[in-house]
């Protein structure tokens, strides 16, 4: 069934393909509202255009070059971020089992603490992925906590946005992992020829692409698996 999204702007949701019945596909993780992605997960490593390898800038999913001059440049950035305002309810964006935890930072600029993460939460899915929720203000889970996740404009509340660890404001580190270490494989939630074929939202609204003007792009609905 298709659906309407409840934005002010009529955009059609529909389903993401299932491909494998083992995989977990993902929400919005925060309330529904068209928060601006401020960084995307960057491509750059290996990858060339027009027969140049191009490293030390931004490649997004589809492969649009991000100088460095771009409000959006974060080279070698390995998730999704949505800026928000802090003390904003951030949701669970799949079921799963909390399984680290990081309290100890405060909220502000500290780039070290929690790794660069600052607070944040480690949620394994079925898939084995872990999702990552970063720069949090406040923790609201502990380990070994099951999450189950909720659909629409509310949700398994995680915590709340803040700007703690290494940020330069206000918003919502989201990440897909194989694991809590930093060197563990990060993958990119949208699909596309610099990421992979499979796209991790489970749906997805057609919005505005801020860098394609007059294009469309995915975004992700608040609607779980």
């Amino acid at each position: 069934m298709l659906h309407r999204s409840s934005l002010a702007l009529s955009c059609l949701l529909v389903f993401s393909g299932v491909e494998a019945q083992a995989t977990t596909y993902h929400r919005l993780p925060l309330p529904y509202i068209p928060w601006p992605i401020s960084a995307w997960m960057d491509h750059s490593a290996g990858h060339t255009l027009t027969g140049i390898v191009i490293d030390g800038v931004d490649i997004r999913y589809d492969g649009t070059y991000i100088s460095s001059g771009s409000s959006y440049f974060h080279d070698g950035h390995r998730g999704t971020d949505f800026a928000l305002p802090e003390g904003n309810v951030v949701y669970a964006s799949a079921s799963g089992t909390v399984v680290y935890t990081n309290t100890s930072c405060p909220d502000k600029i500290q780039p070290s603490c929690g790794g660069g993460l600052g607070n944040w939460v480690a949620i394994r899915h079925p898939d084995g992925k872990v999702s990552i929720y970063g720069h949090l203000v406040r923790v609201d889970v502990s380990v070994g906590q099951v999450i189950t996740c909720v659909n629409g404009p509310s949700g398994f509340q995680v915590g709340l946005s803040g700007i703690s660890g290494n940020s330069t404001g206000p918003h919502l580190h989201f990440e897909l992992r194989s694991g809590t270490r930093g060197g563990d494989v990060s993958y990119d939630p949208f699909a596309g020829p610099y990421s992979q074929s499979l796209e991790y939202w489970y749906r997805y609204a057609l919005v505005n692409d801020p860098l394609h003007p007059g294009q469309k792009m995915h975004y992700p609905a608040a609607t779980c698996q």
